[in-house]
């Protein structure tokens, strides 16, 4: 076995132990986390003595070979195990009992239409006391507890700020489960008496404020201010949710039309989105004069411009590294090993957060359609009737990273949401290869704004154009509707594996038509 296929196989053990554990028991420990690590431990030891062994043996050596690298298989997979468990800890929220609540605001407020919510870290014991009197601090060791707090649009509050509230905790709801990748436990909806115990200032130190989290949290509040004083909605909010995946500002009609037509993910900020993003940037650099080699660096450096400037959020840091892995697969960057460099992101942000495999659509759609683009996307663009499509803009590439990225994610969209759009495809053909040109002028005229406000508010009513067109497709094709057909875990495994396993022997048959 190659050194590379092990390495692979390795990765995707580890990767399979947190799936493992994220689908049979998502929120409880099936066995303490000790009993994960002794099984890693067991089987690394025990695999390393095989392999050590099978020099002395000869040729009978190639049996113990195989089982030394099963061994370690298992070894991997177990730690994959003992990583989820390690996440899952006793939380001091209960559900259903009235108490008083001291936590900080851990991450950025989502604002909505008529509400804000907030993911709250308890720094203390919840108590059933009266009143807003503060609760005893928590001790290392004595569990943890985040809870979606949402309250009225006003007063509102910032990263940092540390509140006391007393409210009833609920189980989060459907729509509320995403917050669970966040470590999220319980909700609040309006509670009672909030009050603000301490708010970062200028006066205070970076590192009392939050750190670099907190800096980067700053940049994308300014970037958001000036963005929402050039464009008003819809096509501010529009712009958030291409730029940074915030979609509080899209009205509930054109959330509706996204997800029909099949187009939704445009506002998630995936891997695809800023391969796709990547792709046209590299060609314009090029085309303006730059080499190859200039415009590379070039536009990596303006992809993590732009992270920052969004507030470097794991979501876009995310997308940003599959962007970047697909990039160098796809020839840009000369990357030899894709699947091995996929595999290692996959077991890296997992090992970060083991929670995004089953609570964060955006990860697995992101990976998912990031795989399709570096191993089934050129076959589209050669063998299908997408080859007919006209090269310039890029709508040949998007047309084929799109039916790619649609083939590999519809058995994850019917489980998760039930919805498919009969014209995906097409709306998607039209629709995406204006996405790097909406982020692109939307970006610099806000940059823009932020030296001279006439200069960004010149661009914005150019940048307004795609926009509006993204939003009238949208709604042109939602008339029709769309296919509603919820789908078992099973179900969805089953056909994930039949679309793998036929779109493998295409690629085969291909290969074999071309030699002979």
């Amino acid at each position: 076995m190659r050194k590379s296929t092990l390495f692979f196989l390795l990765c995707l053990a580890f990767i399979l132990g947190i799936a493992a554990h994220s689908i049979i028991s998502p929120e409880k420990r099936i066995f303490e986390s000790f009993v994960w690590y002794a099984g890693f431990l067991a089987n690394g030891v025990v695999g390393a003595i095989v392999l050590c062994s099978r020099s002395s043996l000869g040729c009978a050596s190639r049996r113990l070979k195989t089982g030394g690298y099963t061994i370690f298989f298992l070894a991997l997979f177990f730690l994959g195990l003992f990583r989820y468990s390690q996440i899952i800890s006793p939380s001091v929220i209960e559900v259903g009992q009235r108490k008083t609540f001291q936590g900080v605001v851990d991450a950025l407020p989502r604002v909505r239409e008529k509400t804000v919510a907030y993911v709250v870290r308890l720094s203390s014991h919840p108590t059933t006391s009266p009143g807003l009197r503060p609760p005893s601090p928590l001790g290392r060791g004595e569990g943890e507890g985040k809870i979606l707090l949402t309250a009225e649009k006003f007063p509102q509050y910032q990263f940092g700020d540390e509140l006391l509230f007393i409210c009833v905790p609920e189980a989060l709801s459907e729509y509320e489960q995403y917050a669970k990748r966040d470590g999220v436990s319980a909700a609040c909806a309006f509670p009672e008496h909030v009050s603000t115990l301490t708010r970062p200032t200028a006066s205070l130190s970076l590192r009392e404020r939050g750190g670099v989290r907190a800096t980067l949290y700053v940049v994308r509040e300014k970037f958001e201010s000036h963005l929402k004083q050039l464009f008003p909605n819809p096509y501010g909010g529009l712009l958030a949710g291409i730029l940074y995946g915030d979609t509080s500002g899209i009205s509930s009609a054109l959330k509706v039309a996204f997800r029909e037509t099949g187009i939704a993910h445009i506002t998630a900020l995936s891997g695809y989105n800023i391969t796709i993003i990547s792709i046209v940037l590299l060609s314009a650099l090029i085309y303006v004069g730059l080499t190859r080699k200039q415009a590379l660096p070039a536009t990596i450096l303006l992809i993590l411009a732009f992270v920052l400037m969004t507030g470097a959020e794991a979501s876009v840091v995310r997308a940003a590294i599959m962007g970047f892995l697909a990039m160098g697969a796809k020839g840009i960057g000369r990357l030899s090993k894709p699947r091995n460099a996929m595999a290692l992101a996959g077991a890296v942000m997992l090992a970060v957060n083991p929670r995004l495999l089953k609570f964060d659509l955006g990860f697995l759609l992101s990976f998912l359609a990031t795989i399709a683009l570096i191993w089934f996307a050129d076959d589209i663009a050669k063998r299908t009737l997408v080859r007919k499509l006209p090269k310039v803009w890029k709508i040949r590439e998007a047309g084929a990273a799109s039916c790619a990225a649609i083939i590999f994610t519809t058995p994850v969209i019917l489980y998760m949401t039930g919805i498919l759009g009969p014209f995906a495809l097409l709306v998607n053909i039209l629709v995406v290869p204006t996405v790097p040109a909406a982020m692109a002028l939307g970006a610099t005229a806000v940059a823009l704004d932020m030296l001279w406000h006439p200069l960004g508010l010149g661009l914005s009513f150019i940048a307004r154009a795609p926009l509006q067109y993204i939003a009238a497709v949208a709604e042109f094709f939602a008339r029709f509707g769309a296919f509603h057909l919820q789908i078992s875990f099973l179900a969805a495994f089953i056909l994930f594996c039949g679309i793998v396993g036929g779109v493998y022997v295409w690629k085969q048959t291909g290969k074999t038509t071309r030699t002979v």
